[in-house]
């Protein structure tokens, strides 16, 4: 909140009080909702790219012609288990976003590293992710790249979600019950399917912090997250 100079001191030394007393009940937690490394779990998002490029056919980079994408990585999210107090709105917030971290306009933003090309379907989008979210994992970027990688080659697409030429009807609860049969060890609330309406949009799974980052169940706050009806659609690749 700015305060006019010529209000004088006595307005600044009210709010500065009033700041401390907040403090000290607890009603503010100075840092909470972006601190690199303070988080509970990961979020990998991987996204059904012909859903994104039926309405971004301008996309070269990931929807041209000669660009068959099917799934792809949109990003590795920091997520809260429970919501924690955004200092700057006040109000709860279910993940770090644009943490300040000294390395965060720095090469990533003009020569990210090279794996990053091999991972994302552009370098647009890993830029934009490692902004947003990439500065609150506290990891350099290359190793923040090669735990994306490593967690995406984990994951085990099944045939159901092998592209196509045409759209294909699909049954929620077969896409689930295919993508657990193809990845042993992933919890049946550790996935989550999001989609357009009814056209899938987002695979989300949910994998610790530590260690060898395993599945683990998705915080209840995402459960809004997991949207998609019975009935969904696959895009197809198109012309």
């Amino acid at each position: 909140m700015r305060i006019k100079w010529q209000k004088g001191w006595r307005l600044c030394l009210a709010a500065c009080l009033a700041l401390m007393a907040a403090v000290s009940t607890g009603s503010v937690r100075a840092g909470a909702a972006d601190q690199p490394g303070d988080f509970d779990l990961y979020v990998l998002s991987l996204s059904w790219s012909p859903d994104y490029c039926a309405s971004h056919r301008d996309d070269a980079k990931q929807c041209a012609a000669d660009r068959h994408f099917g799934l792809v990585v949109h990003g590795l999210w920091p997520q809260f288990a429970t919501p924690r107090l955004d200092t700057a709105s006040g109000k709860p917030s279910n993940w770090p976003a644009h943490c300040p971290n000294t390395q965060r306009n720095t090469p990533p933003g003009n020569t990210p590293p090279a794996a990053a090309a091999t991972i994302w379907p552009s370098l647009g989008l890993f830029r934009h992710e490692w902004q947003t979210h990439g500065t609150c994992s506290g990891l350099a970027p290359a190793d923040f790249v090669d735990l994306t990688g490593q967690l995406r080659q984990r994951f085990q697409t099944p045939s159901a979600l092998q592209p196509t030429q045409t759209d294909r009807p699909l049954a929620a609860s077969d896409l689930r019950q295919a993508i657990l049969g193809a990845n042993p060890g992933l919890p049946v609330k550790g996935l989550q399917l999001f989609c357009h309406k009814n056209r899938l949009a987002e695979i989300r799974l949910c994998l610790g912090r530590d260690g060898d980052h395993a599945y683990t169940a998705c915080p209840a706050t995402m459960s809004r997250e997991d949207n998609c009806p019975a009935a969904i659609q696959l895009e197809g690749l198109g012309d």
